[in-house]
């Protein structure tokens, strides 16, 4: 597989940035920080269980998807929203709909410190490569930095609906 990214930052518009091709998924500040590059199918080792659950059959790959994202700076942060084909990574795409993510960082409200809020849907329902449900995700999270050290938490909320009355569809995480 070949998979390219290209971004654009215009002079006029100051701050802008857009990336369309394979990209992490703007869902929670931690996102880009999942390991892409190993080979151990495990969980606990290398990635958050959060990530992994939404990374169905690749759980030491980023929670990311082939998509066209637009990232603005802010005087106090950053906003970015995105549009992708579906969480499995392979572009299978049997809804025909696509996934949307858009998160919000503020970093100058508390020192040293970033919080941020994320949402994110993707209908990945009738792939089983994916999830295979219609997926809604909330994710409030902070990440401080104290004497060199860096630290961070998060609290997820996920709706996995597979239309399936007989299983639980509500996830929580942190």
């Amino acid at each position: 597989f070949l998979f390219f990214t290209l971004n654009y930052k215009p002079e006029n518009l100051k701050g802008t940035e857009f990336t369309a091709g394979l990209m992490t998924l703007p869902f929670g500040q931690f996102s880009e920080n999942q390991t892409d590059n190993a080979g151990i199918y495990s969980p606990f080792i290398y990635n958050d269980l959060g990530y992994t659950l939404l990374k169905k059959n690749s759980p030491v790959y980023q929670f990311a998807s082939n998509g066209f994202k637009v990232t603005q700076a802010l005087p106090h942060g950053s906003i970015e929203g995105s549009v992708f084909n579906g969480t499995d990574g392979f572009d299978n795409n049997p809804d025909k709909g696509f996934g949307v993510a858009v998160r919000y960082l503020n970093d100058t409200f508390i020192p040293n410190t970033t919080l941020g809020t994320s949402f994110f849907n993707s209908n990945d329902s009738g792939n089983d490569n994916a999830i295979n449900a219609n997926s809604t995700g909330y994710i409030a999270d902070f990440k401080t930095v104290i004497d060199d050290v860096q630290f961070g938490a998060y609290i997820s909320m996920l709706n996995l609906n597979d239309h399936n009355d007989a299983t639980e569809d509500d996830v929580t995480s942190y």
